[in-house]
């Protein structure tokens, strides 16, 4: 996995994103295919900064950066008036 090109893709699960749209979204490493994280909320904009794969779990209201040890997403800061589902 490399940090110089952002080789990463947020969706949700076809054909069920609004039945699971609190937690069916992933992000996916285009290159190995594997699932970085999964278990995000309508997840978009993945991008590398600083050494983190930065993504906003926008179903839950909040950017955040993906623990590529554990597939976590950590959020930094919940925005109440962006959040969408829960």
């Amino acid at each position: 996995m490399s940090n110089s090109k952002c080789n990463r893709r947020t969706t949700d699960i076809a054909d069920n994103w609004i039945k699971n749209k609190t937690n069916g979204g992933i992000v996916l490493d285009v290159v190995t295919q594997k699932i970085v994280a999964r278990g995000l909320a309508m997840p978009h904009c993945p991008r590398w900064h600083a050494g983190r794969l930065w993504v906003l779990d926008s179903g839950r209201g909040g950017p955040g950066y993906v623990d590529l040890e554990s597939g976590r997403h950590e959020p930094i800061v919940e925005l109440t008036g962006f959040k969408t589902t829960g």
